[in-house]
């Protein structure tokens, strides 16, 4: 999110006679609610939410993409070795329709696990929401993005997925399908 920042506190929209006022909304799917509500104009976010609103009928575009990939990471419980000991047990996104919740069910699907059948979605609101349920075993894994991903790796929480590996990049037949 850094660009939108440095934009704003350098003066360039000033000096472009861009009355700009940058407001953080925590959570893509909130975002795309502002959005879509008209209560603001234009959105810096991951690209999920913005898919998943235009698969529902929104008008949102999406107007340039930085990043093709999830850049998420998932961090599971000390006790769960394999995917498949996901099983019966809960994990957590930050939001419902967000890109965490989008991640996560992609990575379930990949593990061949059903998403909310076979391992109960809990929106946590935040990362260290997630990171603190990790913790004392609310939950049994978490998509999390940097810097919470150290604190896990910190905590001795093991990474079950890097999404970047997981093969989903913005050119391949699962993004476009989403766009088409």
């Amino acid at each position: 999110m850094a660009p939108l920042w440095v934009t704003h506190d350098r003066g360039f929209f000033r000096k472009y006679g861009l009355d700009a006022q940058l407001v953080f909304i925590e959570s893509g799917s909130t975002t795309v609610e502002s959005l879509v509500s008209k209560n603001v104009s234009f959105a810096q976010m991951a690209g999920a939410g913005a898919l998943q609103s235009r698969l529902r009928g929104s008008d949102v575009v999406m107007i340039a993409g930085v990043i093709n990939t999830l850049t998420f990471k998932f961090f599971v419980d000390k006790s769960i070795k394999q995917p498949d000991q996901l099983k019966g047990k809960t994990v957590a996104v930050t939001r419902y329709g967000s890109s965490t919740d989008f991640a996560l069910r992609y990575a379930l699907e990949k593990y061949g696990l059903r998403p909310e059948k076979d391992a109960a979605i809990w929106e946590a609101g935040n990362m260290p929401a997630m990171v603190a349920s990790l913790e004392n075993g609310k939950i049994q894994g978490a998509i999390l993005s940097s810097p919470f991903t150290l604190r896990a790796k910190n905590m001795g929480f093991p990474l079950l997925a890097d999404l970047q590996m997981l093969g989903l990049e913005s050119n391949t037949p699962v993004w476009r399908r989403l766009w088409h």
